[in-house]
């Protein structure tokens, strides 16, 4: 006996958006979304054919919202909102790196001083004294010395 066909309610549509757009898989909400006729799960191919859409779009829909709701918070002046926009879109930043550094005192002011010193030529006792020291490993590359 054949399945009655199934047709999707606009409930079942909002909720599919919704869990889509929270980036749930196919398979988590198919598991959820059931055929009131049968009170069974649909099957991938109707879940994936009924679904289309709801399924394509719901990401970008989910954005929308939030996008929106980001814009109307700006709009009234909320401070969070203001923060928010200021830290991901001008590239400000409050954090304790940006403050230490932006209010870090100069050199002049703490006294630091840089000097600049160019290396002296070494005597030749200097030099012979420390060079490395050859070690001989004769038996690891086959008696031959390095010379």
């Amino acid at each position: 006996m054949p399945f009655p066909k199934f047709t999707a309610t606009a409930e079942q549509r909002r909720f599919v958006i919704a869990l889509a757009g929270s980036r749930l898989g196919h398979e988590q909400i198919r598991s959820v979304v059931r055929n009131p006729a049968t009170d069974r799960p649909l099957s991938r191919a109707t879940f994936a054919r009924v679904f289309r859409n709801e399924l394509a779009t719901a990401k970008t829909r989910m954005q929308s919202v939030v996008i929106s709701k980001y814009y109307e918070a700006l709009a009234r002046g909320d401070a969070w909102a203001i923060q928010w926009g200021l830290r991901h879109y001008c590239g400000f930043r409050d954090d304790n790196i940006s403050v230490a550094v932006g209010n870090a005192p100069s050199a002049e002011d703490t006294g630091i001083v840089v000097s600049f010193v160019r290396p002296t030529r070494w005597l030749e006792d200097q030099r012979a004294e420390n060079q490395p020291k050859i070690i001989d490993h004769s038996q690891f590359n086959g008696g031959k010395n390095g010379s």
